[in-house]
């Protein structure tokens, strides 16, 4: 190369060029993407973004786990050997900024499962400023999410975010009557 000095308008050019493919990492929230951490693959002892409930904490597992993935290293689990029909479980995330208000909103998750009974079902619920429903579509009215499977991939769509709806909290759900074991990854909320 040329002993010369660079030109500096050639190295602020550069310097824009290589800042604009790099600047913008895969793990940031892409526009008009709702879920923060859809990919599962940040946070330090529990996945970013993401609770784990159940009314019985002693029968079931929850795990963030590098045992299977769809995508990236890392994915959340629910596991039970004990079905109980008055017993559930989920992963939930919370949206409470920035809703897409009068637009509809596609919830998508990826799923793998080793599951006897009920299943597990993805939920998205919209709620007002007080935390009642005021919106809720799941897949439960339309599929059922049973059996033995490789990843697949499982949609629901609300119509049109209310005006009312101050919140939209993401289930991902393990339903009673359910044993076996199942993972989640993936996951987005768009609009």
């Amino acid at each position: 190369m040329n002993s010369q000095k660079m030109n500096p308008l050639f190295l602020t050019c550069l310097a824009f060029v290589i800042f604009s493919m790099v600047g913008c990492s895969e793990d940031e929230i892409e526009s008009g993407q709702l879920i923060v951490n859809g990919n599962l693959e940040k946070g330090s002892t529990s996945p970013d973004g993401w609770t784990s409930n159940t009314g019985n904490p002693d029968n079931f597992n929850f795990i963030w786990t590098e045992d299977e993935s769809f995508s990236g290293n890392k994915s959340i689990s629910i596991s039970t050997q004990t079905a109980d029909a008055s017993e559930f479980a989920y992963w939930v995330q919370a949206i409470y900024d920035d809703l897409p208000t009068g637009k509809s909103v596609t919830l998508s998750v990826r799923i793998k499962g080793n599951l006897s009974g009920e299943g597990v079902a993805v939920v998205l619920r919209g709620d007002d400023a007080s935390g009642n429903m005021e919106q809720f579509v799941t897949t439960e009215s339309t599929e059922d999410i049973t059996g033995v499977f490789d990843w697949t991939e499982y949609s629901i769509k609300l119509d049109k975010v209310d005006a009312s709806t101050k919140s939209l909290l993401v289930f991902l759900v393990f339903s009673s009557d359910t044993s076996g074991e199942v993972y989640f990854d993936d996951i987005s909320l768009t609009y």
